[in-house]
């Protein structure tokens, strides 16, 4: 898991250069899907599927990605997750 953390990490550092004006769009690609982030929105998109993507807020995919980075924590740590 300590793989995961570190992509996570990665995808919130991406969304704080944005935030900061440091860069006005970034990606952040894995495996199987992809992630558009500019100030405005982030486009999450499938790389196997063509007809899946989702666009929503910036603040929203960083609370996602943060909840998402303290759920994975959380069963590192033997902790039982309360959100």
């Amino acid at each position: 898991m300590g793989c995961t953390i570190s992509w996570l990490d990665e995808g919130l550092s991406r969304i704080i250069s944005v935030k900061n004006a440091e860069k006005d769009f970034t990606d952040w690609v894995r495996e199987t899907w992809a992630a558009d982030i500019s100030i405005n929105e982030v486009k999450v998109y499938s790389l196997h599927d063509e007809e899946f993507a989702v666009t929503i807020g910036l603040d929203d995919f960083e609370k996602a990605l943060l909840g998402w980075r303290k759920f994975v924590v959380s069963f590192q740590q033997g902790e039982k997750f309360v959100g």
